[in-house]
């Protein structure tokens, strides 16, 4: 089933990501040895996605009129023992319950889907034209990179998979199988096409910074 391709996809991008990113802050470091810096450069990088991603979580909890305490998309690091982990955004909100919870937790995976959902439609004025290629190839990186940018993002996107169970059992049961439909089947594929670009620029940018951290 194609949908569930597409958060395979989504998930593994997740997972590289989150190592590219904090990868990138090694090397950043210890070319500027300057903390403030690194973060300034690997926050510009990647603001776009931090701000739709974090936007998300903003509009979803206030949609579901949960209190928000705090918005910032400026960037936090700790150390780890294996080198650094950096934070690129935070929505603190009021939690009332755990399905609010999770629906907050998933918003920046469908804010994500939305996205690409948009650039699957002006997949033909892309082409042919580089500079757009590029800039499309960047938010496509950045925006994927931070649609599950927390371990607890990764949580509550769990979840979906029991919504597109329901989802296919119904859809079966009405004998309404979309998922078959020729131009549903052409979107999800160009939708598909960004992200697998967005995960195989993951994956060399996670390769470039692990073999600069360890020469650097």
């Amino acid at each position: 089933m194609i949908f569930l391709y597409t958060f395979a996809i989504i998930f593994a991008i997740s997972i590289v990501s989150q190592k590219t990113t904090n990868n990138l802050f090694s090397v950043l470091y210890k070319i500027t040895r300057s903390e403030r810096i690194s973060i300034f450069i690997a926050a510009f990088i990647f603001l776009p996605g931090t701000f739709i991603h974090e936007a998300c979580h903003l509009i979803s909890a206030l949609l579901l009129f949960l209190p928000v305490k705090k918005f910032s998309i400026i960037p936090s690091v700790t150390s780890t023992p294996n080198g650094y982990s950096i934070k690129l955004g935070t929505v603190t909100y009021g939690k009332r319950d755990p399905i609010s919870g999770i629906l907050v937790g998933i918003a920046p995976v469908l804010g994500g889907i939305i996205f690409f959902a948009y650039l699957s439609t002006v997949f033909k004025y892309v082409q042919g034209n580089l500079l757009l290629t590029i800039f499309v190839a960047y938010l496509s990186f950045v925006v994927a990179s931070t649609m599950l940018s927390s371990k607890q993002d990764i949580v509550d996107s769990v979840y979906i998979i029991p919504l597109l169970i329901i989802l296919f059992v119904s859809a079966l049961y009405f004998h309404v199988e979309f998922w078959n439909d020729r131009l549903v089947v052409e979107f999800m594929s160009r939708m598909n096409y960004y992200l697998i670009s967005a995960f195989l620029v993951n994956l060399g940018g996670f390769g470039v910074t692990k073999i600069m951290s360890k020469f650097i």
